[in-house]
């Protein structure tokens, strides 16, 4: 009989998988209890809840379990294009994606002005590094002249890369 927290790779468990390697960790369930060999993941279980108790529990329409019972939580904040984005406390920011994140520069920057940004402006970071979030590196611009500060610096790399030497 297996123990809870057990580890051990599908082909020792009788599970026909091609890939063999993969590992399986003795859990069970949150909710239920029911005892089950569950895929790992990251280093953490796949699943927290059996089939039936998954059913009923928190999920997320597209991808499974959400928030900190997720495999791949990284505690509410990752990188998309060079920025960082966090998790919005109230998940009602307007100006947060379609699953409450937010970019962490406008929310410096929020708190640096003491207010909202205004529609149609943008936060913009002096020295062009993404993830460089200190106050003093960001102001507020108005979103036209932002594009055309990025679209005018873009045409002068371009011309430094390809003149003739």
């Amino acid at each position: 009989m297996p123990i809870i927290g057990e580890i051990k790779e599908a082909s020792e468990i009788g599970y026909r998988s091609k890939k063999a390697w993969q590992k399986y960790i003795y859990h069970a369930c949150i909710d239920c209890g029911k005892e089950r060999w569950v895929q790992l993941h990251g280093g953490k279980p796949r699943s927290l809840r059996c089939r039936s108790c998954s059913k009923h529990g928190e999920l997320h329409p597209l991808y499974g379990l959400k928030g900190e019972l997720a495999a791949h939580w990284k505690g509410g904040q990752f990188f998309r294009n060079g920025y960082l984005w966090l998790l919005s406390p109230t998940m009602e920011h307007p100006r947060a994606d379609k699953d409450g994140y937010i970019k962490r520069a406008i929310v410096v920057l929020e708190e640096k002005l003491g207010r909202p940004i205004k529609d149609g402006y943008d936060s913009h970071h002096k020295n062009g590094i993404k993830d460089d979030d200190r106050p003093e590196n960001l102001e507020e611009r108005e979103h036209g002249d932002h594009a055309a500060l990025h679209l005018r610096e873009r045409r002068e790399r371009n011309l430094i890369t390809t003149s003739p030497p």
